[in-house]
């Protein structure tokens, strides 16, 4: 629709052209585009067939004023502006498919939540079934839970998490291989698990699936206490565990 706009710039107001100059920039843009088809070489034909009716502007006369060289300027910027402006807009058009909302992608989004949900919940409820133990009766643990299990009551809980040296896991769990880890660092000694240490994985653990406090999932979040707790999994239980 506007394409005599660019033939009066390039035929006109860039270089005056003549038949005889036309066939020269034709032949020279043809050896070219070939030459560059040969060897898979991607060129503009418009940009080739602007570069030899320069080469004819700067024959005209030795102080190379056949050449409108403040259109050339402006030509060379809008080509390099429209690579630019291109690559821009599309990646914008594109990334509205890929990264916009869909019903499929969010109902697989959410089914992975939902897996993960239970995947986590389900292991760190047998990790704290299976850490059996008592804490000591001593003077320096309140009355109300002294000689009380772990997880017998909150009171008892909160006292196991609030230092994580406390309430090492020693229970006999016919499943459990160890509760003692290795340390993956070579020349750190193994730690051992307690159940204060469980206890905080499992408020981690609901603190990431509360929606309504967090707004949304950080997947981060998500993959960082998945692989805590998958990883202290598979070290506490042997392979015959279900």
């Amino acid at each position: 629709m506007y394409g005599y706009r660019i033939i009066a710039t390039l035929g006109v107001d860039l270089v005056c052209m003549t038949p005889s100059r036309g066939y020269a920039a034709e032949l020279a843009a043809t050896a070219i585009i070939a030459l560059a088809s040969t060897y898979g070489l991607p060129v503009s034909t418009t940009q080739v067939i602007t570069g030899g009716e320069i080469g004819i502007g700067m024959c005209e006369t030795w102080k190379m004023t056949g050449v409108n060289w403040l259109l050339f300027v402006r030509t060379f910027f809008g080509w390099v502006g429209a690579l630019v402006t291109g690559a821009i807009l599309c990646a914008f058009l594109f990334s509205i498919g890929v990264y916009g909302p869909s019903i499929t992608n969010m109902d697989y989004v959410l089914h992975y939540q939902d897996v993960m949900e239970y995947e986590i919940g389900d292991m760190l409820t047998t990790m704290k079934a299976s850490c059996g133990g008592v804490i000591p009766g001593d003077s320096s643990v309140p009355e109300a839970i002294r000689n009380v299990a772990y997880g017998a009551s909150v009171e008892s809980r909160e006292w196991c998490a609030s230092d994580n040296s406390r309430c090492p896991c020693t229970d006999t769990d016919p499943t459990v291989r160890s509760w003692t880890i290795p340390s993956p660092y070579d020349g750190e000694p193994s730690h051992l698990v307690k159940y204060g240490e469980l206890e905080w994985l499992d408020r981690q653990y609901n603190l990431i699936f509360d929606t309504d406090k967090s707004g949304e999932i950080n997947q981060y979040n998500l993959m960082f206490i998945f692989r805590q707790v998958s990883s202290m999994f598979r070290y506490i239980y042997s392979s015959a565990s279900p």
